[in-house]
């Protein structure tokens, strides 16, 4: 005390010294008080049930907010893959919608018939899915003409003389045909290469491209019999040209009818 008399600074600072401790130590009681207040807030809401529509329960337990979201997912969600009953009614569930995938990727079947049969000595029409094309090639002859129309000339669609001309749209000439190609193939590789027209269809009935115009001259423009028709060796197939495979140095011919072929010679009854 003698100290303190003689230095009233020092004094000042004791006193500040017993102020800060007298603070420190509320302080400490404080929290204490504080952390156990909230301690057993915590416990009394853990016995509390939680109602099954908060969603905020759920995430600010203290002991569920420290768990795994995958678990927390799984309660939210009401099911649990630990559950051989849900795994069982999952199975099921995928390979009934497998199953639905399958049916739906499955084409219709195309019911495929023939005009008449082939004559026995003939090639027989072969489907597409059938043609092995190969990079192995040789060569065919193809010609197409309209001079059947020069006879017809009065019913001839008005506007088409033009692309008559002659009767002659591409003469005999020696062209590449891959191994496994058809007539259709040829046709349609040689006229996209000289930029002749050809329009033609998918006929589901019969399994094949039919031809409805080449050179701009289609199906009816030269009477009600009138069409294009295709010739191999002389023979008039009575099934689609994309159905008939070639064979080396055949002879393609794609002549206009105006008489459902009977003016070229071809006889449509066989």
């Amino acid at each position: 005390m003698y100290f303190l008399k003689r230095n009233w600074k020092n004094l000042i600072v004791f006193a500040l010294c017993v102020i800060c401790l007298v603070l420190w130590i509320c302080t400490i009681r404080t929290g204490s008080v504080d952390q156990t207040q909230r301690i057993s807030r915590s416990v009394a809401g853990m016995e509390t049930p939680i109602p099954a529509a908060s969603g905020s329960a759920v995430f600010n337990s203290p002991e569920l907010s420290q768990s795994d979201p995958a678990t927390i997912s799984s309660n939210e969600s009401g099911t649990s893959d630990n559950n051989p009953d849900n795994n069982d009614d999952k199975a099921k569930q995928k390979d009934n919608k497998n199953k639905n995938n399958k049916d739906k990727e499955k084409p219709g079947k195309i019911k495929k018939t023939e005009t008449t049969p082939a004559p026995t000595e003939k090639p027989k029409p072969v489907k597409k899915d059938d043609q092995a094309e190969d990079k192995d090639w040789f060569y065919v002859y193809l010609s197409i003409d309209c001079k059947k129309i020069l006879d017809h000339m009065d019913d001839l669609t008005e506007g088409l003389e033009n692309y008559v001309g002659d009767g002659t749209i591409l003469k005999k000439t020696k062209v590449k045909c891959y191994k496994g190609e058809s007539v259709w193939d040829v046709l349609l590789r040689e006229c996209k290469a000289r930029g002749i027209n050809l329009e033609s269809e998918y006929t589901a009935t019969y399994g094949a491209v039919y031809v409805e115009a080449i050179n701009n001259i289609a199906e009816f423009d030269c009477g009600e019999l009138s069409g294009w028709c295709y010739s191999v060796d002389g023979w008039y197939p009575n099934y689609g040209a994309s159905k008939y495979i070639l064979k080396e140095s055949e002879e393609i011919k794609w002549r206009y009818t105006c008489d459902l072929g009977r003016d070229l010679g071809a006889n449509v009854n066989k």
